[in-house]
């Protein structure tokens, strides 16, 4: 007897999250996911691919409402073929219960026009109109559950994947640290532009992992630029949907003084006017190896980018809010 056809796992079995798990579940499942893979002795490629397609599907609520009805039809089809066949009758049966349905159909023919008879003649008057259904109250709608909090090194463990040091390579090959930098698109970082010298070859470097980066948005009046990253798939940071207001708690997530990462945490002292727009004043000191690395608020969220030597002021430990990123472009600085 050939072996049984292994059953085919569901989205939900390869992220391993229950099939009600949230939006922010499924995300920091696939990050663990990728995050064992990578670790993994052995890259396998397919586990990969898996692990990517459950995210896209999972992740995009439309998607997965699609998804989630298919493993219902497919459980009802299952269900269908589980159920025994009909037997076939002989005729001689056939004949008998043909014969009962004529004598049945007979004795009921007769009992329904006795009852329209006396029906007929006994019928009462028409009953009064039965009152309105009284309003009911709508439930309200439960409120959305609570934001899950996140502790420093959570937040260290989803950065490390999706930040990495920022180096200049100059002509003669020596490298020249220039930052940190930001994964906000997959294949697509966001580091500060002060400092980066014209026509250097920049290098991002993500746990031992260099990769070679393109420079594809200069944005001087913002002090942001885009790297592109081909071939570098983790998943990127969530960007907060509101920006940070004065006492929010934060993390900084830059490199230490051994040259690892670390998660420093701290809360916003001040927003500071600009001419671009107002900027964060935070109470972590931020070094120039910091410069590009992400400020996360207590739900994992990158809210903004630090940076060092800003206008605002000397001395000022100053994040550009993630908000600017999607007005990026490249513009050199007014001249003033």
């Amino acid at each position: 007897m050939a072996a049984m056809a292994q059953a085919k796992r569901t989205l939900y079995e390869i992220l391993e999250v229950p099939a009600d798990a949230g939006p922010e579940d499924i995300a920091h499942a696939h990050e663990r996911k990728v995050l064992e893979i990578k670790r993994a002795t052995t890259f396998d490629p397919s586990a990969a691919l898996f692990v990517k397609q459950a995210f896209e599907v999972l992740g995009d609520p439309k998607r997965r409402a699609a998804y989630d009805a298919s493993l219902v039809s497919s459980a009802e089809k299952a269900a269908a073929r589980a159920q025994p066949a009909d037997l076939d009758l002989s005729e001689d049966a056939e004949a008998d219960d043909r014969s009962r349905k004529i004598r049945l159909l007979g004795i009921v023919g007769g009992m329904a026009a006795v009852l329209i008879v006396l029906f007929l003649v006994f019928r009462p008057g028409s009953p009064p109109p039965a009152p309105p259904p009284e309003p009911v109250a709508e439930a309200k709608p439960a409120p959305p559950p609570a934001p899950k909090l996140r502790t420093g090194s959570e937040i260290l463990a989803d950065a490390a994947t999706s930040s990495g040091q920022v180096l200049s390579y100059s002509m003669s090959g020596a490298a020249t640290p220039l930052g940190m930098a930001v994964e906000v698109e997959t294949g697509q970082m966001v580091t500060t532009c002060h400092g980066i010298p014209a026509g250097s070859k920049l290098v991002v470097k993500v746990g031992n992992q260099a990769m070679p980066a393109d420079l594809t948005i200069t944005d001087e009046e913002l002090d942001l630029c885009r790297l592109s990253i081909p071939g570098f798939t983790t998943p990127p940071l969530k960007l907060a949907s509101d920006d940070a207001k004065a006492g929010d708690k934060v993390f900084l997530v830059g490199m230490n003084a051994k040259g690892e990462m670390a998660a420093t945490e701290g809360k916003v002292t001040q927003l500071r006017p600009t001419p671009t727009g107002p900027v964060l004043e935070v109470s972590v000191p931020i070094s120039a190896s910091a410069s590009g690395g992400g400020v996360f608020n207590d739900r994992g969220e990158l809210v903004a980018v630090a940076t060092t030597g800003h206008p605002a002021g000397a001395g000022l430990n100053i994040a550009l809010p993630a908000s600017w990123i999607a007005q990026m472009r490249s513009r050199a600085t007014a001249p003033k």
